[in-house]
């Protein structure tokens, strides 16, 4: 007998409501469509092989899991015998399991992660179909099915809720007597028990490479049947049928279904079959369709069912008895060469040819030829006449079990009918019965302008790109994306801002990736394309202004799927220097590199055009007076520069404004007096709206005596000083390394010539800081050496003393302790030896100060240096006699 299932009308109406608003429908007497060519096949992005090869990973020789008793397929085949031959064909039982869910096998990957491994016999299956229930996946697992005899024929990855996002599905189906199932753990993801349920199989009983098809003794089928591959001409028409696998009340059957080609040629995966096959969600849910089921060449050896491609799940749109129709689309990932069938509502004439291609028995594929015959044989269940059906008389080939649902065609290659039913008597005389097309088209009309898009089209170029908006985080509800109908989304991102897409999908129903670019025929400047059900890309405008960019949303396989869109554009952070009143600090000869991206305006200046521009702001705290020098040289931005005394900094509190230097670029200067212990505001912005990345530097001018080769002319008395603008120039001395810090920092430099011969003395006492003191005979950089030098005698300030000679020149060094800086008196004496020639210091000039001269010169010591210019030469030995010779 016939099984018929009927959906919820509810559901019925929803799909409908979807196509009919898709286009306005064509008229009526549009009522022929001619069949459409295939699509490049897409190559795999990752090969097909189960995770243990993928991920590396060994299994013990016996892997756990659950057995069952054998079956006794014969038994179930003569089961199987019934009047009404046009009936699906059962092809399998099904088999309660009871899942133990801690009966795996357990083992690491070389990757980090780990895999449960489970088997599942059923013994004398030529097939298995696991049914998984409370299927609910952590991130990142996944889930394959396949035969341990054939690995090549995995199927999956199954992730999250499963395919139909329920949590509750039939896996693919494995040839085989055990399906062995693999849970993929990535690394730092623990799984410690089967985290599903599999409640029950389908034991596939019948062989689809038997030439035994059917117990009726009729047929003979090597003589009967008729090769598809023998008749090349309609090799391309075979290209969009396939053998049909899915379950219904407890049971698996075959039939066979093909698919339909639309008004626009948009590849929409629409698939008609009988409604005496499949009439309900549940069946269609189930559906596995596999694709080129067919032998090599003409009479070739029968093709192995499992490396046939199969598309697995698909959606009722519509069935009914009347015309025995099924009107379905298929869900699941399609190759794209596949044939789509034109079709015609129109009814063939008396003795009109006809075609027939099939899946006999669920076998390979099949074709029949014969003409019309007016008078219509009824079937088993389902109502027939004239009115609702079209007959054929074969010829050539024979249908049976497993054929219901195929195609007939007239000349042209349309389609005008499925089939309902039919008898056979080899090798010719059989009838076959085949609901009319029209009956279906005209109930589905709306549908055939296209597969249903969503609301965002026309969206199909980049030049048509739909507007998503700027800053902001949005979602944008179901979406449809097609092969030949890309989806192009445009969005606005800010200077500095980012922006993140995130797409959400079944990828089992279609591998749907996005690229995003900088504009249309611009550079791809960031991609999605992985293997989940999901996709995500963040980009950064690392430009100076804001800028449109270019999603788009395509499919690297298939032809149809959904998918929900998420988009989010967030403004740059600004920068930290942004409000005036949090200006950063500087000191002075300090550099800063930032950037004006992502800040606001807080101010206005006078100059430059930038009272619009965003700001940043800077201050300088100066610490004596002087004149601040501010440059933005080296910087990318074209600047402005303004210096304000408070916040909010404004045209009325500016005291110096820039836009460019005068020198020939777009750099900014200023030259600001500034007094001592006064804060100043420093604001930099860009020229008319600018943005973008700057060099601002701050220096006070250091003092003239600042290098030792500018050293100022002292004489004896005292010299104010101040080092608060002073800079170092001169190297580091372990002769006052206090702490272990040798560097006399912040020095200023003075010049002083000696006016008596003996011994000079240099003191900072009283100064305000803590200072250093150092004397030399020259700069140091100059070969200069040095004389004396001290950190701490009167406190934290310094006292020094060195030999001279009048008329000589020698130069004090005033600098600080670990960049101390400050200001004091510099004092400068010189006592005089009263005599000379008293060369031991014995109060008397006698032979004995002549013989220890003498003793010191011949050593070449400091001491013999009687003229103290810092050599022990002959002119000391002459210039001591000459004191000598005068006694004093």
């Amino acid at each position: 007998m016939l099984r018929k299932k009927w959906f919820g009308a509810a559901k019925a109406a929803c799909i409908m409501a979807m196509l009919a608003g898709t286009a306005a429908a064509r008229a009526q007497d549009a009522q022929a469509f001619g069949a459409q060519g295939p699509q490049e096949e897409i190559a795999a992005k990752v090969p097909k092989a189960p995770f243990s090869k993928l991920f590396g990973a060994q299994f013990p020789e016996q892997v756990r899991g659950i057995g069952l008793p054998p079956e006794n397929n014969n038994a179930l085949m003569n089961d199987d015998i019934v009047n009404d031959r046009m009936q699906p064909l059962r092809v399998s039982i099904g088999r309660p399991l009871a899942t133990d869910r801690s009966d795996v096998t357990r083992v690491a990957t070389n990757n980090g992660g780990s895999l449960l491994v489970m088997d599942v016999t059923s013994p004398n299956a030529y097939g298995v179909r696991l049914h998984l229930k409370n299927f609910k996946l952590p991130q990142g697992v996944m889930v394959c099915v396949y035969d341990p005899a054939y690995p090549q024929g995995v199927m999956g990855p199954y992730m999250d809720l499963g395919p139909l996002n329920s949590g509750e599905f039939w896996a693919e189906t494995t040839y085989g007597a055990t399906a062995r199932i693999e849970v993929y753990a990535p690394p730092g993801v623990v799984i410690q028990d089967l985290p599903f349920d599999i409640d029950s199989l389908q034991h596939v009983y019948r062989d689809p490479a038997s030439v035994i098809l059917d117990p009726n003794p009729q047929i003979d089928l090597l003589g009967c049947h008729l090769d598809a591959r023998c008749y090349s001409g309609y090799d391309n028409m075979g290209s969009g049928v396939a053998r049909m696998y899915f379950v219904e009340n407890g049971g698996g059957y075959v039939c066979t279904g093909q698919l339909l080609n639309t008004f626009v040629n948009d590849w929409t995966p629409y698939f008609a079959t009988a409604n005496h096959c499949i009439a309900d969600a549940a069946g269609a849910n189930s559906l596995e369709c596999y694709w080129f089921y067919r032998t090599a060449s003409c009479n070739g050896a029968a093709p192995n069912i499992a490396d046939s491609p199969r598309s697995t799940y698909a959606s009722m749109i519509n069935h009914s008895a009347t015309g025995d129709y099924c009107y379905l689309m298929i869900e699941g990932t399609i190759p794209r060469n596949l044939w789509w069938q034109g079709w015609n509502t129109y009814v063939p004439s008396g003795g009109e040819s006809l075609v027939g291609i099939h899946h006999p028995g669920g076998s390979w594929q099949r074709i029949s030829f014969g003409n019309q015959n007016n008078t219509v044989p009824g079937c088993n269940g389902v109502n027939v006449s004239s009115t609702t059906h079209i007959s054929a008389q074969w010829y050539a080939g024979a249908i049976e079990g497993g054929s219901s649902g195929s195609g007939v065609y007239i000349s042209n290659g349309q389609l005008v009918g499925t089939l309902s039913c039919g008898y056979s008597v080899c090798p010719n005389g059989e009838r076959a019965t085949y609901g009319k097309f029209a009956y279906l088209y005209n109930a589905n009309s709306a549908s055939f302008n296209g597969g249903w898009d969503d609301g965002y089209e026309p969206n199909d170029s980049c030049a048509a790109a739909r507007y998503l908006g700027g800053v902001g985080n949005n979602n944008w509800g179901t979406c449809v994306v097609k092969s030949v109908n890309p989806d192009w989304y445009r969005l606005t991102v800010p200077a500095g801002g980012t922006v993140g897409v995130s797409l959400g999908f079944t990828h089992a129903w279609g591998d749907t990736d996005m690229v995003l670019y900088d504009g249309c025929g611009g550079a791809v400047v960031a991609s999605s394309g992985g293997v989940g059900n999901s996709e995500a890309l963040t980009y950064t405008n690392t430009g100076v202004a804001a800028r449109d960019y270019y999603l788009n949303v395509y499919l690297y396989n298939d032809t149809r799927n959904y998918y929900s869109l998420s988009t989010n554009v967030t403004p740059p952070a600004p920068p930290a220097t942004d409000a005036c009143g949090s200006a950063q600090a500087l000191t002075s000869g300090q550099t800063v590199t930032g950037t004006t991206v992502g800040a606001t305006l807080d101010g206005s200046a006078s100059c430059g055009a930038s009272s619009t521009t965003p700001d940043v702001w800077y201050s300088y705290y100066a610490p004596c007076t002087g004149t601040l020098r501010i440059s933005t040289l080296g910087s990318a931005l074209d600047t402005v520069l303004s210096v304000h005394t408070g916040c909010p900094g404004t045209t009325a509190n500016q005291i110096a404004c820039n836009d460019d230097n005068g020198g020939g670029g777009l750099w900014s200067l200023l030259n600001v007096p500034v007094v001592r212990n006064t804060n100043y505001l420093i604001r930099l912005s860009g020229y008319n709206g600018n943005l973008g990345a700057f060099t601002l530097n701050a220096t006070l001018n250091a003092p003239a005596n600042d290098d030792c080769a500018n050293a100022a002319l002292i004489g004896n008395g005292n010299t104010a000083f101040d080092t608060c603008g002073a800079t170092t120039d001169g190297p580091g001395e372990s002769a006052c390394a206090f702490y272990g810090v040798p560097q006399v920092d912040n020095d200023l430099w003075y010049s002083y010539t000696a006016s008596c011969y003996g011994t000079v003395y240099a003191t900072t006492c009283g100064a305000n800081y803590d200072s250093k003191l150092a004397a030399y005979t020259a700069c140091p950089g100059a070969g200069g050496q040095i004389l004396a030098c001290n950190d701490d005698s009167c406190g934290l300030q310094s006292n020094i003393s060195f030999l001279a000679a009048p008329g000589r020149t020698y130069l004090i060094r005033v600098g600080g302790y670990y960049g101390a800086r400050g200001s004091g008196n510099l004092g400068m004496s010189c006592a005089a030896d009263p005599c000379p020639a008293d060369f031991n210091h014995d109060n008397t000039v006698d032979f004995f100060d002549y013989l220890d001269f003498v003793d010191a010169f011949s050593l070449g010591v400091a001491s013999a240096d009687f003229n103290r210019d810092f050599v022990v030469d002959f002119f000391d030995y002459l210039d001591f006699v000459d004191a000598f010779s005068n006694g004093c």
